[in-house]
C-alpha cells in the first residue's frame, strides 16, 4: 500500500511498441526537471546532499532501493553520455566551412 506523501517508483517494461510511442525530447524535459530539482535543494551542494539523503531516508525501503538504484543508473551512465551529446552538439553549432577540415 502506498505510503502518502511519498513518490513511488516502478519499473515499467517497454515493449517495442511502448518505446516508439515517446514523446519526443521526453529524455532532455526529464534531465531540465532533474536540474532544477537538485538546485532548489539548497543553496551548496552540501546542503543539497543533506536535504536529498533526509528525503530518501525518509521513504520506505523498497522505495529508497529503487530510488538509489535509478540514481546509480544516472550517474553511470550520464558520465559517458555527456562527451558524446557535447561534442554532437560543437560540431552542429561549427559554420559550415570549419566541417570536415575546412573543405566546404
Amino acid at each position: 500500500m502506498p505510503v502518502p506523501g511519498h513518490v513511488v517508483f516502478s519499473r515499467v517494461c517497454r515493449t517495442a511498441a511502448a518505446a516508439a510511442m515517446k514523446p519526443p525530447n521526453e529524455f532532455w524535459l526529464g534531465a531540465h526537471r532533474l536540474a532544477e530539482a537538485y538546485v532548489a535543494e539548497g543553496l551548496t551542494p552540501e546542503e543539497r546532499a543533506v536535504n536529498i539523503t533526509d528525503e530518501l531516508l525518509a521513504m520506505p525501503p523498497v522505495v529508497r532501493r529503487q530510488a538509489l538504484h535509478d540514481l546509480r543508473t544516472l550517474a553511470l551512465h550520464l558520465i559517458d553520455l555527456y562527451p558524446i551529446v557535447a561534442a554532437s552538439v560543437n560540431v552542429s553549432e561549427e559554420p559550415c566551412g570549419q566541417r570536415n577540415g575546412g573543405a566546404a
